[in-house]
């Protein structure tokens, strides 16, 4: 339940005609702080009602015909921040979804009171603190003073890692393993071009391998070995370099001022 005398502008955005009766239902009927402004049917009609209304809370459907309800958010995003909660009928697409936008939370169809009251309390901690007047959308890395946070994806939300304490990346199928500072280990359901992509905003990444992505600042040693040489981090680990990437990726660490003998 939202604190008294608390009341949030939302909008409800939903191609099912079930999927939007339910919704609405819910906070018009057992819950009290939701004054819904408006309910859309479709992406296009969800971003009017947004630029219309600007609420400061977006319940949007991930899959919709012709635009997704991802769409429709980085797009309205760019004009108007608002708190979002996902609602989708496959948990797979609110996990990818969590590392595109800063959401609340995500509700499964069919939704039932007893799922929304767990994202409710998410809300009104939210609400607490206020809708940040910049857009904030894509936010999966904050760069700018202080510590540089990266949002990593997991179940119900995301849990925040700080980029200079990643060691290296690691390949796995459709995954990335992500070692840390203290033997911490993370895995994301990102593939390594994926999260070298995401990390793109770091000057101290290297894809030194298709397997292994490292930060240099780790390095302790470099080893001619193999086919193009191996990179020993710190904390014991050790990655393979290719041999096509190694002539490039020695020019990479001169122009950092790192040399080997």
């Amino acid at each position: 339940m939202l604190p008294k005398n608390s009341t949030l502008k939302t909008i409800i955005v939903d191609d099912e005609l079930s999927g939007r009766e339910a919704l609405n239902k819910i906070l018009t009927e057992y819950s009290t702080g939701y004054d819904v402004m408006g309910i859309a049917s479709s992406a296009d009609e969800g971003e009017e009602l947004i630029k219309t209304h600007k609420p400061d809370l977006v319940f949007a459907d991930i899959e919709m015909p012709i635009r997704s309800g991802l769409e429709m958010l980085s797009s309205s995003l760019e004009h108007h921040n608002f708190l979002i909660v996902l609602t989708t009928a496959h948990e797979q697409y609110a996990i990818k979804a969590i590392n595109k936008f800063d959401i609340v939370g995500y509700l499964l169809k069919p939704i039932d009171i007893d799922e929304f009251r767990g994202i409710e309390k998410k809300i009104a901690a939210k609400a607490a603190l206020g809708v940040p007047e910049k857009p904030n959308k894509h936010n999966n890395a904050n760069v700018g003073s202080g510590p540089a946070i990266l949002f990593l994806p997991k179940l119900g939300g995301k849990e925040a890692v700080n980029v200079e304490d990643i060691i290296y990346c690691k390949a796995s199928n459709n995954y990335t393993e992500i070692y840390l500072k203290g033997k911490t280990q993370k895995v994301i359901s990102k593939t390594l071009k994926a999260t070298e992509s995401m990390l793109a905003d770091f000057p101290f990444f290297y894809r030194v391998h298709d397997s292994y992505l490292v930060n240099y600042r780790f390095i302790e040693e470099f080893r001619n070995e193999g086919e193009g040489g191996m990179l020993n981090l710190t904390e014991g680990y050790s990655v393979d370099i290719s041999k096509r990437r190694k002539a490039d990726f020695l020019q990479f660490l001169k122009s950092k001022g790192v040399k080997f003998n």
